[in-house]
């Protein structure tokens, strides 16, 4: 009688150790979704980041007609005889 009622008692740690596991489980997964749909902000960026250490390649859905650069120190390049969609800055 002994015997069974420590193994009944070491059963029922077991099961609140496992409920609180499954809830912590859920509760993990449930934060970690709404923590990564929050980082899904996505914003329209209009300007492009450059620096003078790298080259960089660009490309557009359609033909390339006219390169406006904001500073003077940087120089946008396309192929002005045959349109293309792609251009270096």
């Amino acid at each position: 009688m002994i015997k069974f009622e420590v193994y009944t008692n070491i059963r029922k740690k077991d099961q609140l150790i496992l409920t609180f596991m499954r809830k912590l489980i859920i509760f993990f997964c449930f934060y970690s979704s709404i923590y990564y749909i929050g980082a899904q902000n996505i914003r329209n960026i209009d300007t492009i980041y450059a620096n003078n250490q790298k080259l960089s390649s660009l490309f557009f859905p359609d033909p390339i007609r006219q390169g406006i650069t904001g500073s003077s120190n940087y120089a946008f390049s396309y192929n002005r005889d045959k349109e293309q969609s792609f251009g270096l800055l």
